[in-house]
């Protein structure tokens, strides 16, 4: 399985969702629907595939996640929790993925 990042766009700006590929509605966030329905999106796509093995074994989304908050704090993430809560921080691998991110938007 692999990760990915999706960006939706609206009239109130852009919001990113980090998920799993097995489901995006539920790792993480069972409610993305919703809150993509509620986001007004205009148009909604994957904009990073990340494998498996570019993370953490055990925290990669969440540690991916955090380092997305911290880097991007300015941004809407529309993940409405970690995945792992309880995981604080995040290693060099979650950090390269989210560096490259921002050169790219």
């Amino acid at each position: 399985m692999s990760h990915y990042i999706k960006v939706a766009t609206s009239a109130k700006g852009t919001a990113f969702y980090i998920g799993k590929s097995r489901n995006p509605y539920s790792r993480g966030n069972p409610t993305l629907s919703e809150k993509v329905k509620n986001w007004g999106a205009s148009t909604w796509k994957i904009i990073k595939v990340i494998s498996d093995c570019d993370l953490h074994p055990e925290f990669g989304e969440s540690f991916l996640i955090n380092c997305f908050k911290e880097k991007f704090g300015e941004v809407k993430l529309l993940n409405t929790a970690t995945p792992h809560a309880g995981v604080w921080g995040y290693d060099e691998k979650s950090k390269k993925i989210i560096d490259e991110l921002k050169e790219m938007v």
